[in-house]
C-alpha cells in the first residue's frame, strides 16, 4: 500500500467562523503566534461571506495561508468560486487553499441535504479543472431549475467549454483539500483532491481507520506519485481541568461527531456504547442551534463521544495526543478552538496555551 507523506512538514490550521470586522485583527495574531493558516466557513445564514473575510485577511499578513473550511458544491457554481479564488490566490501571492465537503448548515438552511456523491465528484473535477486554467465541460442536462442550455439559443457560435480564461502566467493553482468523513467521499477525494482532511475525530483507531482506507482508494486510482497530504479536523482544547475542558468541547464537538452517525448509520470503528451515543446524537441533533451555546445536543453527548471527536484536557495531554496522530501519517491539523459556554477568559487562556505552549512542542518532538 502506499505510505503516507510523512516527509511532509506540519501544518496547523485555526478554523475561524468568519465574524464581522474581526478578520484583519485575527490573521495578523495568528500569523504572528507562528500558525500556519486560518480558514473561514462557508455558511451563509450562519456567517459573513467568507472570500471578503479571506480578502480582508490577507491584506493585513504575509505568510499565513488562508482557506475555507468548508465550502460545498451547491451554493457556488465551480467557476464562479474558481473566480473567486484564483483572484484570492493572485492577491495574496499564492496562499490560498480551498476546503469543500458534500455540504451541511450551508445546505440545511435552504432546505437541502449534503450533494449526492455523483454531483460532488463532478463538482470537484470541474474545481480542479477551473482552478488549473483546464478546459471544462460544459453541463447543459435538466436539472430541475427550470434553465435552458444554451443549444436551445440561436447564434453564429458558441462556446463548447468553460474556463477561467483570464488567469496570468504568474498564477499558480490553488490546492483543494477534501472533507472527508465516510469512505465513498475518501475514494472521491483519492480520485480529484490535491490533500484530503480526514473528519473522524481525533481517536487513534479511527484515523488509523481513515488513513489505510485513502491509501487503499489512491493506489486503486493508480496515482501513488500524487499521494494527497492527509489531515485531520479536530476540536481541541487546553485546560489542566479536564472536566472543564470536556465541557468546554460540548457544543462544537457535536458537529462532528455528527458527522459519523448522520446518515442513519454508525460509520468506522465505535465501540457499541459509542455506537449508541452517536446515534443518540443524531437524533437529538438541533440543527436550528447549530454549533450553539444551550443547544440540545450538547446535553445529551457523553464523555465516550467526547474523548473520541475532540482533545480536551491539560497541555501536557494535548501535546501528547497530536505527536500520536502525527506518526500514524497526519500532516495538515484543522482545529477548532470555540467554546460558546463558557467565559471568554477560559477560551483565550486555552488558545494561548495551545499556540505558544503545545503546538511548538509538538512541533519539537516531531523534529520541526
Amino acid at each position: 500500500m502506499t505510505d503516507a507523506k510523512n516527509d511532509q512538514p506540519l501544518q496547523f490550521w485555526r478554523v475561524s467562523p468568519p465574524r464581522l470586522y474581526t478578520a484583519g485583527t485575527l490573521a495578523a495574531q495568528l500569523e504572528a503566534e507562528g500558525w500556519d493558516g486560518m480558514t473561514a466557513g462557508d455558511s451563509q445564514s450562519l456567517a459573513p461571506d467568507p472570500y471578503i473575510f479571506l480578502t480582508r485577511a490577507a491584506e493585513v499578513t504575509s505568510t499565513i495561508k488562508l482557506g475555507t473550511w468548508v465550502t460545498n458544491p451547491v451554493t457556488r457554481h465551480a467557476a464562479v468560486a474558481a473566480g473567486a479564488l484564483a483572484t484570492l490566490q493572485l492577491e495574496s501571492g499564492g496562499r490560498i487553499e480551498v476546503g469543500i465537503g458534500r455540504g451541511d448548515s450551508a445546505l440545511a438552511y435552504i432546505g437541502l441535504a449534503p450533494a449526492p456523491l455523483g454531483h460532488f465528484e463532478r463538482y470537484m473535477r470541474d474545481l480542479h479543472g477551473y482552478l488549473n486554467g483546464a478546459e471544462v465541460p460544459l453541463h447543459t442536462e435538466p436539472d430541475g431549475s427550470g434553465l435552458k442550455g444554451l443549444d436551445e439559443m440561436e447564434m453564429g457560435t458558441k462556446p463548447t467549454t468553460s474556463k477561467l480564461g483570464w488567469l496570468p502566467d504568474e498564477y499558480t493553482p490553488v490546492p483543494v483539500v477534501v472533507a472527508a468523513s465516510g469512505p465513498k467521499v475518501m475514494q472521491i477525494a483519492a480520485r480529484t483532491a490535491d490533500k484530503i482532511t480526514a473528519v473522524v475525530g481525533p481517536s487513534p483507531e479511527r484515523l488509523t481507520w481513515a488513513r489505510d482506507l485513502i491509501l487503499a482508494a489512491v493506489d486503486e486510482t493508480r496515482r501513488p506519485d500524487a499521494v494527497p497530504v492527509l489531515g485531520t479536523s479536530c476540536v481541541v482544547v487546553v485546560n489542566e481541568n479536564r472536566e472543564l475542558a470536556r465541557q468546554m468541547v460540548r457544543p462544537i464537538v457535536t458537529v462532528q461527531a455528527r458527522f459519523a452517525a448522520m446518515h442513519n448509520k454508525v460509520i468506522g470503528p465505535a465501540s457499541a456504547e459509542l455506537a449508541k451515543d452517536l446515534q443518540d446524537l443524531r437524533r437529538n441533533y438541533d440543527m436550528n442551534r447549530h454549533a450553539s451555546s444551550g443547544a440540545k445536543q450538547s446535553s445529551v453527548i457523553s464523555d465516550e463521544v467526547i474523548d473520541n471527536f475532540a482533545i480536551a484536557g491539560p497541555a501536557s495531554y494535548v501535546t501528547e495526543r497530536l505527536i500520536e496522530i502525527a506518526e500514524l501519517g497526519y500532516r495538515r491539523f484543522t482545529i477548532s478552538v470555540e467554546s460558546p459556554d463558557v467565559g471568554q477568559a477560559l477560551v483565550e487562556q486555552s488558545q494561548s496555551l495551545l499556540g505558544s505552549v503545545v503546538l511548538p512542542k509538538v512541533r519539537a518532538a516531531l523534529g520541526q
